[in-house]
């Protein structure tokens, strides 16, 4: 008797912590990607790899248009490059090939 109420509460809590809404993927309205894509190549073209990596991030999740959040993507993976980071570019390029 006592394990089937150990059982029920226990169906009963993990039913309650699953989640049934729909995740979904909404653009950071607060910053301009495209202020954010223009610092991002301005820092590119002076060398400044690593900022302009996470400007082109940055960009990547503002955008709305999903070219030029794909454009973002690679050129925040060309950066990456730039400075020697191989791994982090490979994943950035993996996750557009994916998406």
């Amino acid at each position: 008797m006592l394990r089937l109420i150990i059982t029920i509460i226990f169906v009963i809590t993990l039913s309650s912590c699953s989640k049934k809404e729909k995740l979904t993927y909404n653009p950071n309205s607060n910053t301009d990607p495209y202020l954010l894509y223009k610092e991002g190549l301005e820092s590119f073209n002076e060398n400044d790899y690593f900022y302009a990596s996470k400007k082109f991030s940055e960009a990547e999740l503002s955008f709305k248009v999903v070219e030029l959040a794909a454009r973002s993507s690679i050129m925040a993976s060309y950066a990456l490059y730039g400075i020697n980071f191989y791994d982090e570019a490979d994943l950035y390029l993996k996750r557009f090939i994916i998406s």
